[in-house]
């Protein structure tokens, strides 16, 4: 009886969130925004450009349908990426001497003084880390 109590719930709650899903897309959108889940609003057209660049980037052979495989290897070049940028060895010896390091540095301090004034504002860091987070960044 008991797990019969249980299922009929979890039926309910199915065919209640699919109720939702269906009203949702029913309604349509409401303007021309959408949101990209990660804060900041963006134009349907916007972020369908944006999946479709994505998906293009990690189907490799460009045949429609994306492998595990070109999923592990994106994911895998995406890796490196990160790492090269957080290990900048410029001359590829395979260590980061003080020049290498100062060379990033300056890099990145000049990505975040938005304005060039040589100074970075409380104002100026936070508009990064949220332009940050927009190109898939962590929070």
């Amino acid at each position: 009886m008991r797990k019969l109590a249980i299922s009929g719930m979890v039926c309910a709650l199915v065919a209640a969130a699919a109720m939702v899903g269906v009203a949702s897309a029913l309604e349509g959108p409401k303007d021309s925004k959408s949101y990209s889940g990660q804060g900041e609003e963006k134009t349907v057209a916007e972020l369908e450009a944006s999946h479709k660049a994505y998906l293009s980037a990690v189907d490799a052979n460009s045949d429609g349908v994306i492998t595990s495989e070109e999923r592990k290897a994106y994911r895998a070049a995406k890796m490196a990426e990160r790492r090269k940028a957080m290990f900048p060895d410029k001359n590829g010896d395979g260590s980061v001497d003080r020049f290498e390091w100062e060379e990033a540095a300056r890099a990145r301090f000049d990505r975040l003084d938005l304005n060039g004034d040589g100074f970075i504002s409380e104002e100026e860091f936070a508009q990064a880390g949220q332009n940050r987070r927009g190109r898939g960044g962590r929070r």
